[in-house]
């Protein structure tokens, strides 16, 4: 294209356009009278022509200003921009704001019934107070959240199951003499109507003791978002040391006393201490360090499977088994005096306790192992 070396020259509307959106054919022979800086601006701006043609339409007579628009939304403006994309970006924005209002729905929505639900509890426990009914067992903190204490006993035969489940909080078993047991738990929430939701409950017979809580949903987040809230429990057991114990599902770290009967644990969010197991002492699925003291193994044996975290293992003087490492992520390391190393490689190690026995297993541990005496 040729040069217009006058300020205002009389050029082909294609041309014009050319400068803008290049590569665009010639099908019009219409001419205007057209400033020479609209020529330069156009060159500088062929990424983004539109505001320049803008103002060159303006100038330019009624009839040509029609023809060259049309010629612009036929052609130009189809190849120096996307079809559509303004309107895309109109349509994001809408999408945006619709969401931001949901959102502000959604929090709106929670606090307007957490504080419905304050209400009613607040005049539940006004009620309660007036009535003499309120037993001691629920009173609201200093903080404004609900607390929750249930202190209860049972009597269990020898040798009786008990079962721990689902309890989002830590729990600590005591190891004591006789047949009764003891179950004390500490619940927080935000407000009563969270706390019954999200009650222990208890199931009892001679030979047996089930504890049980909700647990956690993993969908803390969204239940949140509807106005809801998880109670948080702090669990005591003091039981007979010749019992079965079982636990599963703990959402804090699990420390258990000296017993005599079996015990096993699986599933724990969080460390976990066993300080003796006579029975069989099993451990599974633990994200978190586990510290077990044997003193006396029984015929079954300890196995020690699936932990993401450190393992030490405390053994007595007078315990007599065979220890097998496999699949250890970590250094193991052995300081227990009575236990002659038969075999060690990176990840393994084979061993001998005192003269031999039962099997100690330990198997995929994201972590060291340390074995230890006491």
């Amino acid at each position: 294209m040729k040069s217009c070396p006058s300020s205002v020259v009389r050029c082909p509307l294609p041309v014009v356009i050319t400068q803008a959106a290049k590569g665009i054919e010639q099908r019009t022979t219409d001419s205007f009278s057209v400033p020479r800086s609209y020529f330069v601006h156009l060159s500088e701006n062929r990424q983004n022509p539109r505001p320049v043609l803008d103002v060159f339409l303006r100038g330019l007579p009624r009839a040509g200003t029609f023809r060259a628009q049309n010629y612009l939304k036929q052609q130009a403006f189809v190849r120096s921009a996307p079809k559509g994309a303004g309107e895309e970006q109109t349509m994001k924005c809408k999408i945006f704001i619709v969401l931001v209002a949901v959102v502000l729905a959604w929090v709106a929505g929670r606090s307007i019934k957490s504080g419905g639900e304050n209400i009613v509890a607040s005049v539940q426990e006004q009620v309660q107070h007036e009535q003499g009914d309120s037993g001691g067992n629920d009173v609201t903190t200093p903080s404004g959240s609900s607390e929750r204490r249930v202190n209860e006993s049972y009597e269990l035969a020898d040798g009786a199951h008990v079962v721990v489940q689902g309890i989002n909080g830590p729990v600590t078993v005591e190891a004591i003499d006789g047949n009764t047991a003891e179950v004390r738990v500490t619940s927080t929430a935000g407000n009563m109507g969270e706390l019954n939701e999200n009650q222990i409950t208890v199931e009892h017979t001679e030979s047996s003791l089930t504890v049980r809580g909700k647990g956690s949903s993993g969908w803390g987040f969204w239940k949140w978002l509807r106005g809801g809230g998880e109670a948080r429990h702090n669990l005591l057991l003091r039981l007979p040391r010749n019992v079965e114990l079982v636990t599963r599902g703990t959402n804090g770290k699990l420390i258990i006393g000296e017993m005599e009967g079996p015990v096993q644990v699986s599933g724990v969010n969080g460390r976990v201490e066993i300080g003796g197991a006579r029975g069989l002492a099993e451990v599974n699925g633990v994200n978190g360090t586990v510290t077990l003291t044997i003193t006396e193994l029984g015929k079954d044996g300890a196995k020690v499977n699936g932990i993401n975290g450190g393992v030490e293992l405390r053994l007595g003087s007078d315990v007599n088994a065979d220890l097998n490492l496999n699949g250890i992520n970590g250094q193991i390391t052995v300081e227990a005096p009575n236990v002659e190393v038969q075999e060690q490689k990176r990840s393994k190690l084979r061993a001998r306790v005192g003269t031999g026995g039962a099997n100690i297993k330990a198997n995929g541990v994201n972590g060291g192992v340390r074995i230890v005496g006491v």
